[in-house]
């Protein structure tokens, strides 16, 4: 465990932390692409390559998980893929999950 590091990480933490980090590179992390979804009804995301071309890649939704070690909670990292990302508390994460299946019901139901 580095110097750094008060308590060990947490259960789901699966990122190897090292001594010569700098404070805002100490973040616990689970292992990559924890949930990824790709979006068939969306546009595709316009990206470049460096030399300027142009590619495209699918609109893809990650829902992923972070805690600085700073922080006395993770965060649910929400967003797309080249695009905005919004952090939200594990309640926060909990009710917007239900907010799907409740509209999902509601649709299944005309």
């Amino acid at each position: 465990m580095p110097y750094w590091q008060a308590i060990p990480c947490p259960l789901w933490c699966e990122r190897e932390h090292h001594e010569e980090e700098f404070t805002e590179h100490r973040i616990h992390r689970p292992a990559d692409n924890l949930v990824s979804v790709v979006l068939t009804a969306n546009d595709p995301v316009r990206l470049e390559n460096k030399d300027g071309s142009v590619f495209f890649e699918p609109a893809i939704l990650r829902v992923d998980l972070s805690q600085h070690i700073r922080e006395a909670a993770p965060r649910v990292l929400l967003g797309k893929e080249h695009s905005t990302e919004y952090s939200l508390t594990p309640g926060e994460a909990v009710e917007l999950g239900h907010a799907p299946v409740k509209t999902g019901q509601l649709a299944g139901t005309s």
